[in-house]
C-alpha cells in the first residue's frame, strides 16, 4: 500500500502524538509499504526528505499552522490545506490518507477522497473536548461519522467521548498505542528507591499533586524523584518543590535525548505520571505512551484515573489514584516502594503486556488490517507483491495474490 500520514505536529517536536506518527510510519514501512509523512515546516528550517535518523519513510514539509486548534480561522484552512493534501496524495498514488488529528482536515475529507484514496483519522483525546465546545468543531463530528472511512480511537475513553458526540460506534476502531520493547528494556540492576516521571510541564500533567505526595512519601521512605520534561509550568513546579522542602530529593532534568530517557526508564523503581482534566483548556490525557515505555522497562506504573489512562494502566502492572488526591497517590507509591516483591511482579507483568499487546508491531498489524478492510469495501482489489498487499485496480472487486 501507499500511505500518506498528515501530521499537524511532527519531529523534532516531542510528544505522544508526534511519536505516534513516527512509530506507526516506521512500523508500516517495515511491513513493506511505501510511507510518506506530510508535516509543517519547522520555523527557521526547511528540511524535507528522510524522516528522523534511521527511519524508512519520506517527509514532505509545507507551510501551515501547527497543531490542532479550533476557531473560524483555523477551520477555514480546511479547504486550502485539503487541496495541498489532495495534490500530494494524487502524485504519490496514496491508497490511504491517515490524519493525525480530525481537525481541520476532516472537513475536507470528501475533497481528499476525490483523488481515489481513502481517508482515516486518529483521535487522541483532548481534541474531542475542544471540538465539542466549538460550533464548527461539532460539525467535524458529523463529518467524521458521515464522510471518513474509519475513525481510530487510541483509548476506550476517547471512543466513549466520540459516541457521546454523535459518531456511531460502528465507525470507531479502538487501537491502543504502543512502544518499542527493543529500545525500552530493563536495566540489569534497578534503583528501587528512584521514582521517575517524564512529561510536558502543562496543567494537565499534575506535578503539584506528585510533589505533595512526595513530601508524604519522604516521611517513610528514602526515595528520590527525577522529573524529565519542560514547558510553561516548569518554573512554578521547581519553586513548589523548594517550598515543600524537597530540594534535596527532587531533580528537574529538562528535555532528555532518547538514550537518556531510555536509561532513566530502565533504572527507575517506579514510574508515576500524574494527570488531571484541565477544565480551562479542556485538555486531558488521551492515553499516555510514557506508561508503556516504563512498562517495557519492567517498571511498575502509577497514573491518574482520568481520560485514557485506564486503557494503559491496568491492575497487575499498574495502579490508578484519584486525580488531585495527593494522599491517595502517596499511599499507592509507598505500597510499591516498600514491597520489593510486588514491584518486581508488577514490572514483569507490565513488560509482558507490552510484548503481547502494547507494541508498535501489533498496532501496525491492526491498522494495516483496517486499511485492507477499507480498500476492499471501496472496491479496490489487493495485489500482493513479495507478500505485501498493494491496492490494485480501483474498479476491481476481487482480492488477487500474484506469484512472486
Amino acid at each position: 500500500m501507499h500511505v500518506l500520514y498528515v501530521a499537524q505536529t511532527f519531529h523534532p517536536v516531542i510528544g505522544g502524538a508526534e511519536r505516534y506518527i513516527d512509530e506507526l510510519a516506521t512500523a508500516m514501512a517495515a511491513r513493506g509499504h511505501e510511507i510518506h509523512v506530510l508535516a509543517p515546516h519547522i520555523r527557521g528550517r526547511r528540511e524535507g526528505g528522510r524522516g528522523p535518523v534511521g527511519r524508512r519513510y519520506r517527509v514532505h514539509r509545507i507551510s501551515f499552522m501547527e497543531g490542532w486548534k479550533i476557531g473560524p480561522l483555523y477551520h477555514a484552512r480546511a479547504l486550502p490545506l485539503g487541496l495541498r493534501v489532495l495534490d500530494l496524495a494524487r502524485r504519490l498514488g496514496a491508497d490511504i490518507v491517515h490524519l493525525q488529528y480530525p481537525n481541520p482536515l476532516a472537513l475536507s475529507s470528501r475533497l481528499i477522497r476525490s483523488g481515489g484514496g481513502r481517508v482515516v483519522t486518529t483521535v487522541h483525546g483532548s481534541e474531542v473536548h475542544f471540538l465539542a465546545d466549538d460550533r464548527l468543531g461539532r460539525l467535524t463530528f458529523r463529518v467524521m461519522d458521515r464522510d471518513l472511512d474509519a475513525v481510530i480511537a487510541v483509548s476506550d475513553y476517547t471512543r466513549d467521548r466520540l459516541v457521546e458526540n454523535g459518531v456511531r460506534p460502528g465507525r470507531i476502531h479502538v487501537v491502543y498505542n504502543g512502544t518499542d520493547p527493543g529500545r525500552f528494556r530493563p536495566a540489569a540492576e534497578k534503583r528501587w528507591e528512584r521514582i521517575f516521571t517524564a512529561c510536558r510541564m502543562v496543567p494537565r500533567k499534575d506535578i503539584p499533586t506528585l510533589l505533595r505526595a512526595m513530601a508524604i512519601v519522604r516521611e517513610t521512605a528514602e526515595a528520590d524523584l527525577v522529573i524529565a520534561g519542560d514547558g510553561p509550568e516548569r518554573t512554578r513546579f521547581e519553586r513548589m518543590a523548594h517550598d515543600l522542602g524537597l530540594g534535596g530529593c527532587v531533580r528537574f532534568l529538562g528535555v532528555l535525548d532518547e538514550n537518556e530517557l531510555i536509561r532513566h526508564h530502565a533504572e527507575a523503581g517506579l514510574f508515576v505520571l500524574p494527570a488531571v482534566y484541565d477544565p480551562v483548556g479542556g485538555d486531558v490525557e488521551g492515553f499516555g505512551i510514557a506508561f508503556l515505555e516504563a512498562m517495557a522497562s519492567r517498571t511498575p506504573v502509577i497514573g491518574g484515573d482520568v481520560g485514557g489512562v485506564p486503557s494503559a494502566v491496568r491492575p497487575g502492572w499498574g495502579m490508578l489514584y484519584r486525580p488531585g488526591d495527593h494522599r491517595d497517590l502517596a499511599g499507592k507509591m509507598l505500597r510499591v516502594l516498600l514491597d520489593r516483591d510486588l514491584a518486581r511482579e508488577m514490572g514483569a507483568r507490565g513488560r509482558a503486556a507490552v510484548l503481547d499487546t502494547y507494541n508498535w508491531d501489533r498496532v501496525a498489524e491492526r491498522i494495516e488490517s483496517l486499511y485492507r478492510e477499507i480498500l476492499e469495501a471501496a472496491g479496490h482489489s489487493m495485489v500482493y507483491v513479495n507478500g505485501v498487499p498493494r491496492a490494485g485496480d480501483p474498479y476491481a472487486t476481487n482480492w488477487v495474490r500474484l506469484p512472486v
